[in-house]
């Protein structure tokens, strides 16, 4: 497979765990998903994990493409990626921190393999 197709296969990984831990920094989910409410400095944390897996997704975009393809590919990848989430969350949000944290490490294996 091409370098290029894996790295995009990398930011969805990475963006699917970051709509997941985004998912979970609002109450109304915390209570699914934990079947409690955290307090404000770990929902701080996860907004700022979110976000920083976001531009993780971006960086993995932009390698071996151009930043306008790679802006696109990103919003593609943002939109598949967070179906799953919000199917979990109806259906099964029990799932969804284990399965945020397969793909995390599925993204980081991969990531580390293709460097």
């Amino acid at each position: 497979m091409q370098p290029t197709f894996l790295m995009a296969l990398v930011a969805l990984l990475l963006s699917f765990s970051a709509f997941a831990t985004l998912s979970v920094a609002i109450e109304r989910h915390q209570e699914d998903v934990l079947g409690r409410t955290l307090a404000r400095t770990a929902k701080h944390g996860l907004r700022a994990a979110g976000t920083a897996l976001l531009t993780l997704a971006l960086a993995a975009c932009m390698m071996g493409q151009t930043g306008s393809v790679a802006a696109v590919v990103w919003l593609g990848l943002l939109t598949f990626a967070a179906l799953p989430v919000a199917a979990l969350l109806s259906y099964s949000p029990r799932i969804l921190l284990p399965a945020a944290g397969l793909a995390l490490l599925i993204a980081a294996t991969m990531a580390l393999t293709l460097l």
